[in-house]
């Protein structure tokens, strides 16, 4: 397995020059593993099984997949979220989206009182619930 500080730093790069990865997952990953790959097998891939026992890039691919030989794809999520919460610069046009969508949301939360049933009677949130419900078990241990 690569170490997490060589991980970061592919990520990092492939964040940088290619922006289309920065809202993307899967494309990320195909990236990364795409290099992984070529890096592994690059001399040995063909398009179909040959006489000569090679393999087809499809079955290599699946094979280097399969054997651990590829970066964990959980990895590569998990560094990319971390960077790009370090590095306001590499986070994609989604998050301004998701953001603004999240910002209009609790706007519109707020504006028509959410909390209260049909009677306009206050409710307890549920998160609020839960921290009542927290605070009697921690102090009735």
């Amino acid at each position: 397995m690569k170490n997490k500080s060589e991980i970061t730093a592919r990520v990092k790069h492939f964040l940088e020059t290619i922006k289309e990865l920065r809202d993307n997952d899967n494309r990320l990953l195909a990236n990364i593993w795409w290099a992984d790959f070529t890096k592994l097998y690059g001399d040995q891939i063909t398009s179909v099984a040959d006489d000569y026992g090679r393999l087809s890039g499809v079955q290599l691919f699946l094979k280097a997949l399969a054997g651990g030989e590829l970066t964990n794809h959980k990895t590569i999520v998990r560094v990319r979220a971390k960077i790009q919460e370090e590095h306001k610069e590499l986070r994609g046009e989604k998050y301004k989206e998701r953001k603004d969508y999240q910002d209009q949301w609790a706007d519109e939360f707020k504006k028509n009182k959410i909390g209260k049933d049909p009677l306009g009677n206050n409710k307890k949130s549920q998160t609020s619930l839960f921290k009542e419900e927290r605070k009697y078990y921690h102090d009735n241990k």
